[in-house]
């Protein structure tokens, strides 16, 4: 037992932020949710904006796309669909939903995807920005390249929002300006034509900066009852973790519930590390242990090329750290020490791999032609 608590202490917690202190008493369960979405732990040292696109691009997403058809999803789209190609909607669609899901780097790669179909394209652009939301400096440069196509159109005011939100990251608080977001979402909406998903995106902002603050939602059972009634439209099903999301602090017997309907209808690893929370907060910690070892043990298209963001590094660190603590604490110290051992195998930034080095020397053309960046 002493030559597990040694391998668990020596794993660099900073890069298990998801986890918690693993060799902690079974009294202090990991943190949950403190960084499910990028909003809430950006990373300041990261300021800096990229001078072009290959700055932009160079750390991934590498992979394209698997693109299902979209299907009643665009209802809860957060802006229009109006002068682009089906096969742009459908990533569009998806990127959303990924959006819904709190995965950043499976929605960058879908809204990167339809830049690269289409590079007047509004609404990528922006997906790509609200992807970026941990790396304000980065989504600003995104919004930079789809002002142009977005001015006269419904994104114009979704540009406004969002570039207001990215350039005040250092002069105020967090918490504070995911609430300013929210309440221009909805004035945007009394002021002018509504958008089916705006109402959507503002109650994702106003969780997020509970989660932020500690503080609960303001009118949570209303907020609760809209949730529940916008998941039963057609389309809907997108907004499922965030009935889920709405009650892991305040009440986890609540958002336990509310799981294995999310897991179903969503089974990736991101939805089974976002069903564990819950069920961690509850104390059930074989529950959350079944969706913890499916949510490390899956495998990525990345992992074919051995391409990893450091986005998706973090994702793997919080997913197996957490699983160790919870084998650990639930008295399979066996299966723990396995787990922590194979952390602590793994490469624990980018750049051990090489692979940053690589990526600095390769011209943009090199991205394009690997349809890895927008055509211009």
């Amino acid at each position: 037992m002493s030559l597990l608590i040694r391998k668990l202490r020596r794993l660099p917690l900073a890069l298990c932020w998801g986890a918690g202190a693993l060799a902690a008493t079974a009294a202090e369960p990991p943190p949950a949710w403190r960084c499910l979405s990028a909003m809430a732990w950006q990373r300041e040292q990261e300021f800096q904006k990229p001078a072009n696109e290959e700055q932009a691009f160079r750390n991934g997403p590498f992979d394209l796309p698997v693109i299902p058809d979209p299907g009643p999803r665009a209802a809860f789209l957060p802006w229009a669909m109006t002068g682009v190609s089906a096969e742009v909607k459908a990533r569009l669609v998806e990127g959303v939903r990924h959006l819904h899901a709190l995965d950043d780097t499976a929605a960058e790669r879908c809204f990167r995807d339809a830049a690269r179909l289409d590079a007047k394209c509004a609404a990528a652009w922006l997906g790509l920005a609200i992807a970026n939301e941990k790396l304000p400096s980065r989504a600003l440069y995104f919004l930079d390249q789809g002002t142009a196509a977005a001015e006269g159109r419904p994104e114009a005011a979704w540009y406004d929002l969002y570039r207001a939100l990215f350039q005040t990251v250092q002069s105020r608080d967090l918490s504070d300006r995911l609430i300013t977001l929210a309440d221009g979402i909805e004035a945007t909406q009394k002021s002018g034509k509504p958008l089916p998903g705006a109402l959507a995106m503002a109650l994702r902002y106003r969780m997020l900066a509970s989660h932020v603050s500690g503080l609960p939602v303001k009118n949570v059972e209303l907020a609760d009852a809209q949730l529940l009634a916008w998941t039963k439209q057609p389309g809907g099903d997108i907004l499922l973790p965030y009935t889920v999301l709405l009650w892991t602090k305040t009440d986890p017997a609540r958002a336990s519930s509310r799981v294995e309907t999310l897991v179903q209808k969503w089974p990736q690893p991101a939805m089974q590390r976002l069903a564990a929370d819950p069920l961690l907060a509850a104390g059930n910690l074989r529950g959350a242990m079944g969706h913890l070892e499916v949510a490390y043990q899956a495998k990525a298209p990345y992992e074919a090329v051995a391409l990893e963001t450091t986005g998706q590094t973090q994702q793997r660190w919080d997913r197996g750290a957490s699983l160790a603590w919870t084998l650990y604490h639930s008295g399979a110290a066996a299966s723990a020490l396995d787990t922590a051992s194979s952390l602590l195998g793994q490469a624990r930034k980018p750049g051990f791999t090489g692979l940053e080095a690589v990526m600095m020397t390769r011209p943009a053309s090199t991205w394009k032609a690997l349809n890895y960046g927008p055509s211009s």
